[in-house]
């Protein structure tokens, strides 16, 4: 395989490798926005919601559920790690705790980069996020410079440009609900994506705590289990999914900075692997979050894109 075609592969598994890893990356899109960021324009998107780079469509929703994980579930709580022991905890107190670290904002930007590593593949990409408050998620990835995907999300779809497949893709906002197998509002998804506490209401939480961790344990709706590793400060130091005995998502979260009067795990690193055995590494290291400053979002499809919209080819 020459190398350009496998610079190529390499991007597009970043859309591919997903929670279950179940299929492969989903095929890019149709017609694709322009690599430069645009007026901050966020009119609703003219199409439905979109696939990821590569493959079949399942693997895109997989793709967005793998992020929405890595870049969330353990994000407020305070400062460095400190030799500190537990206290007693009742399952309630414990889920007060983490409510308290609610981090709210009208717009975000962060900035972060991220190593993958494969069987295949050695990959380090550059990566941006915006949002604004109950309206929109906009992101963009890049290598060398060179944006390799674009992905929109509003309340009503999900949109994907693969710049390297000139593929544009469009799904409603459903899907994602249906592969993550729990309705969730742009809202919550928001909440989810910046780290704020999430469903503790809708999930059947056991507690369980030594000296040096609170353990939480819930069932997922549809299958598997969550498992949540808290220290003495309410820090979510550890998440796992475990899908089936072979199949599971372990991240572990470092690097806890201030942010808005809270506190906000800025390295992720996750560990996965399939029903296969084939296992995933990805490590993002945040390096810049801003709070309730204006961003621009263009999400423009050039004519000459392929477009899938809702699974069909126009």
């Amino acid at each position: 395989m020459s190398k350009s075609v496998r610079r190529k592969t390499a991007l597009a598994a970043l859309g591919g490798i997903g929670l279950a890893m179940r299929s492969g990356c989903p095929a890019g899109a149709d017609r694709g926005g322009e690599a430069a960021e645009g007026p901050s324009e966020q009119r609703a998107p003219q199409r439905s919601a979109a696939a990821c780079c590569g493959g079949p469509k399942k693997k895109y929703l997989e793709f967005l559920l793998f992020l929405f994980l890595v870049v969330s579930l353990g994000a407020c709580k305070s400062g460095e790690r400190m030799a500190k022991k537990t206290e007693e905890r009742t399952k309630k107190e414990l889920l007060n705790r983490l409510k308290a670290q609610y981090l709210d904002f009208e717009w975000l930007e962060a900035k972060g980069k991220g190593k993958l590593k494969t069987e295949e593949e050695n990959l380090s990409f550059s990566l941006k996020m915006r949002m604004r408050r109950d309206s929109l998620i906009w992101m963009t990835f890049k290598k060398v410079s060179v944006e390799g995907l674009r992905l929109q999300i509003s309340k009503d779809r999900l949109e994907t440009l693969n710049r390297q497949a000139n593929e544009y893709r469009a799904e409603p906002y459903g899907q994602l609900e249906e592969q993550l197998g729990v309705s969730l509002s742009l809202r919550e998804l928001q909440d989810l994506l910046l780290g704020n506490p999430i469903l503790l209401e809708r999930l059947d939480f056991k507690l369980k705590q030594d000296s040096q961790y609170y353990h939480l344990t819930s069932p997922l709706p549809k299958d598997g289990q969550l498992e949540l590793w808290l220290d003495a400060d309410y820090r979510i130091r550890k998440s796992r999914i475990q899908r089936t005995e072979a199949e599971y998502m372990t991240v572990t979260f470092e690097d806890y900075q201030e942010l808005g009067g809270k506190y906000l795990a800025f390295t992720k690193i996750l560990e996965a692997q399939n029903a296969a055995g084939k296992s995933v590494y990805l490590k993002i290291d945040l390096k810049k979050v801003e709070l309730n400053e204006p961003q621009r979002m263009r999400f423009k499809v050039p004519d000459h894109y392929e477009q899938w919209i809702n699974g069909y080819k126009q």
